[in-house]
């Protein structure tokens, strides 16, 4: 039958009789048949490219438009049955199956608005079935048993011309609508159907009423009744169109074939039925991974490559593999299986078994001549069964295209070679590490064996060889002349040159005679700022080695970076020389200016330190002659007033408010009394017994003795000293004291503002902390006594350590720090005030260990 043969899909896509057509992803249409723009009753061009949304408002509420959503979103097809109300106000029922495809969906619609309405007629009652009878769309003629018609319905006007009423109690060669051969063929159907029962199709040509021809097929059933056969039912159809579709297929048939032949694409026509055959005999065998048997049974790809069948080559085939007729080629397609071809096959067995549709795979093949072919297939599995009988391939022979990828990669892997070695020749070597590695790269570059590099003389006309990497013997520190052997011709012509054979070559210097290592040789000049400073070549010692002119190409463009590297590393070798020439007369010129330098600034220092040391001297000096004038002009007064003061509290001890005045006053000339032997300690630091101590130590006790006094002032205090600290010949209450001061003057600087309300101002006991580290620095001891206090005004910082300089609001004098800094001196050491970088003052005391 004509249906099964190859026939044109465009032809058979307008010719289906069922509504076909193809949305896009934003609901436009891409494909539509006659019989979907009949359906919906407008032009094909109408639709083709307009939104299905636009043409058909409120489309979007129906289910035909939701199942189009679902498929395009799940990629899963679906069908859906459900009438639908058109614009004129029509109402049908269509069966859709949607299917999702690369660009959208794709939509087959059947209307099935008579078969919905026969079953509607048929359930509610048997007059229905008249109904049904009249209004079928095949012709519907009933005949009694000895061929007379009984009953015909409306569509057989609609075929043959003619009425019902023209029909009835007519036999078929009364109406003299058949041929004779039809007449025939419709009374053995006939008689058939009565002595067997069976049903036959057979077509035939009617005359209709006109005169004009129509053709129709037809089958018969017998109608029974209590007693038997007593009638028999033919469904006639007219199957005019589809004459004519035949015999346009047979049209399209010619020009497929025409096609076929003559396009330049190679198609084979192949059948693969025994493959898939073989592939569900797998799967029922309850084969799941079928990639991994293959793997495991390569023998059956073996069987499934002989199992495919050549039905047909076109003639753009033929010329492909060389053959002369298409017998080479039909048959069995292991008779040009390639071992290098079986991916492909494997890739098709596991295609058609996961139901995958179409293959796109390149695959490598040889001509009968045995020559090379690299192909690209395209298979297109089909859904259908049948189909397998009768499958496309094509082969693109890419050939061409694989070379030129393969000219391609290879030069980018060399210009990616290049671009390495040059990356490697600007990194800074000596020079001649830098020619050895400038041959070697060249050699890699190339894959070759060795070869050489020249550097010139212009003014002696000649080259010497540098480097010779695996020839012969070495020839490096031999000369040739300009024009002599390949090295002088390229330096004298500044041209390159490619030697298939340097045995043989004419030019060849006699100094190289004895050398059989060079067959074919690459020479190129190495060209700086338009002049050629040497010569680069590389051989190769096999005997069907040739050199390309893309190689001489590479060759040039790696010769003119090395010529580069070579100059600079020149340049660079003569500029480390005279730069460090310059280092080592601006090192000797710069040591000399520092130890002046160095010089200068020690004698400064200790000209500073002396004149400070005898300005504070001085000042203690006079200050300590003050202090012992001051002295004694009120010790001898303090002490008659508290002799009088004691009696007056013994004469008065019922009086309490008295002797709390008494008490307050004692401790008031008790204040002074120790203010002016601060007075006096200015005048005599130094004057207890050093003995061998630890610093440790004494902050430890001082901490002790001062613990009551912190919590009162509502004060914490860290200390952190290091175990490694040594012991120091020192005065223990003289840097008792020290501790001493520095630990009051910080609960003094923490413990805010005076507040009155009494008698006597006091300070309120805001509280704080203080933190005293001590740690050895080389020779010295680092004593570091910090506060969170307000810290130290910078102004206050240059003159805290001079005598009667002070800040304090309340009673003070501001001699601690001066009999402290004058303490430190003692001991060899220094003290210093600062600030901290959160807050608060900071101390530090450096003591000498010895």
């Amino acid at each position: 039958m004509l249906n099964k043969s190859e026939i044109s899909y465009k032809l058979i896509f307008e010719s289906i009789t069922d509504a076909v057509y193809a949305l896009d992803r934003e609901w436009r249409y891409t494909i539509v048949n006659k019989s979907a723009a009949d359906l919906v009753q407008m032009h094909e061009e109408k639709l083709i490219g307009n939104k299905i949304t636009d043409l058909f408002p409120g489309i979007e509420s129906t289910v035909f438009f939701k199942t189009y959503r679902n498929v395009m979103e799940s990629r899963k097809a679906e069908t859906v049955i459900n009438d639908f109300v058109h614009e004129d106000g029509r109402t049908g029922w269509y069966e859709v199956r949607v299917y999702p495809v690369p660009a959208g969906i794709l939509c087959i619609a059947t209307d099935i608005t008579d078969r919905k309405q026969t079953e509607e007629l048929l359930r509610k009652s048997e007059e229905k079935l008249r109904v049904i009878f009249e209004n079928a769309n095949d012709e519907i003629v009933y005949l009694d048993k000895y061929g007379k018609i009984i009953d015909v319905n409306k569509k057989v006007k609609d075929i043959i011309g003619y009425k019902p009423e023209e029909m009835i109690g007519k036999k078929f060669d009364e109406l003299n609508i058949l041929n004779p051969e039809d007449l025939t063929a419709v009374n053995k159907l006939f008689n058939d159907a009565f002595e067997d029962g069976r049903s036959k199709l057979i077509r035939m040509s009617v005359r209709r009423k006109d005169g004009s021809t129509v053709f129709i097929e037809t089958n018969a059933a017998l109608v029974y009744n209590e007693e038997g056969p007593e009638g028999i039912v033919c469904i006639i159809r007219e199957i005019t169109e589809r004459k004519l579709m035949e015999k346009a297929l047979q049209q399209s048939e010619e020009r497929y074939r025409n096609i076929f032949q003559n396009v330049f694409v190679s198609l084979w026509e192949e059948d693969l039925s025994e493959v898939r055959t073989a592939i569900q005999n797998l799967k029922s065998q309850g084969i799941i991974d079928l990639s991994k048997y293959l793997d495991e049974h390569p023998e059956f790809i073996q069987k499934i490559i002989k199992m495919i069948k050549v039905l047909d080559v076109n003639d753009i085939t033929l010329k492909m593999y060389g053959a002369e007729t298409k017998d080479e080629l039909l048959g069995s397609l292991d008779k040009i299986a390639t071992n290098e071809s079986i991916a492909i096959f494997k890739e098709e067995i596991i295609a058609i078994a996961e139901g995958k549709k179409y293959i796109e795979s390149e695959v490598i093949g040889r001509t009968f001549q045995g020559e090379r072919l690299d192909l690209l297939i395209n298979l297109t599995v089909p859904s259908d069964e049948e189909k397998y009988k009768n499958m496309l391939v094509s082969m693109m022979d890419i050939t061409k295209r694989k070379r030129a990828e393969e000219a391609l990669r290879r030069r980018t892997v060399e210009l990616e070679a290049l671009q390495e070695t040059i990356l490697n020749l600007i990194t800074p070597h000596d020079l001649n590490t830098l020619l050895k590695t400038i041959v070697e790269r060249a050699a890699r570059l190339l894959n070759t064996k060795g070869g050489g590099l020249y550097l010139c003389d212009p003014n002696k006309q000649e080259v010497q060889c540098v480097v010779s990497l695996n020839t012969t013997c070495d020839y490096s520190g031999t000369i040739l002349k300009y024009g002599e052997g390949a090295a002088g011709t390229a330096a004298q012509t500044a041209k390159p040159l490619i030697i298939d054979d340097y045995r043989t070559w004419s030019k060849r210097a006699a100094v190289f005679d004895e050398d059989h290592t060079s067959l074919a040789v690459l020479c190129v000049p190495m060209i700086w700022q338009g002049r050629v400073t040497g010569v680069l070549d590389v051989f190769s010692d096999l005997e069907d080695r040739c050199f390309t002119q893309a190689d001489l190409d590479l060759l040039i463009l790696f010769a003119n970076h090395a010529a580069i590297a070579v100059e600079n590393t020149k340049l660079h070798e003569q500029s480390k020389k005279e730069i460090a020439k310059r280092k080592l007369a601006e090192a000797s010129v710069r040591k000399a200016h520092d130890e002046l330098e160095k010089r200068v600034e020690e004698r400064t220092a200790e000209l500073i330190k002396a004149q400070d040391h005898i300005i504070r001297s001085e000042r203690l000096a006079a200050t300590g002659q003050l202090a012992a004038s001051v002295a004694h002009e009120i010790n001898s007064p303090l002490q008659a007033i508290t002799v009088l003061l004691g009696k007056m509290k013994m004469e008065n001890e019922g009086n309490k408010e008295l002797i709390g005045d008494i008490d307050i006053l004692k401790k008031a000339f008790s204040n002074v009394r120790d203010t002016v032997k601060k007075l006096m300690d200015l005048n005599r630091p130094g004057q207890e017994n050093k003995q061998r101590i630890n610093v440790n130590a004494i902050a430890d006790s001082t901490v002790a003795l001062m613990k009551s006094h912190l919590k009162l002032n509502k004060v914490k205090i860290e200390t952190d000293l290091s175990p490694k600290v040594p012991d120091i010949i020192a005065s223990p209450q003289q840097l008792g004291h020290v501790f001493l001061n520095l630990i009051n003057n910080s609960v003094e600087a923490m413990s805010g503002v005076s507040k009155s309300g009494t008698r006597w101002k006091e300070r309120a006991k805001i509280g704080g902390e203080i933190s005293i580290k001590t740690k050895l620095e080389k020779d010295s001891i680092i004593i570091q006594v910090s506060d969170t206090g307000p810290g130290i005004a910078e102004k206050d910082l240059e003159h805290i350590f001079d005598p009667f300089y002070t800040r304090k609001k309340t009673m003070g004098m501001g001699v601690g720090l001066s009999i402290c800094n004058g303490i430190i001196e003692d001991h060899n050491g220094t003290i210093k005030a600062g600030n901290a970088k959160d807050g608060g003052a900071v101390f530090t005391v450096i003591l000498p260990t010895c």
